[in-house]
């Protein structure tokens, strides 16, 4: 990737950040973490979870979103 490409995409990423709704994170080499994201997904509030996997999208609504919103929380506070 060009320098210039990806000082483009961090610039994206930091304006993306002063959104209210919007939490970008990012989990450095070597920290360990007690659950390791093994999918992308994305948190709708509580209640929509969309999941993305290697085969397909997934929505995942209720108690099975919320244990998306645990997980990024758990990632969070490590």
């Amino acid at each position: 990737m060009a320098t210039g490409t990806g000082n483009i995409k961090l610039n994206t990423y930091l304006n993306i950040t002063d959104m209210p709704h919007i939490t970008l994170g990012i989990i450095p080499f070597g920290r360990q973490l007690a659950t390791a994201p093994q999918n992308s997904f994305l948190l709708l509030g509580n209640d929509l979870a969309i999941v993305e996997t290697f085969i397909g999208e997934y929505m995942f609504h209720g108690d099975e979103a919320s244990a998306y919103s645990t997980t990024m929380d758990r990632t969070y506070s490590a």
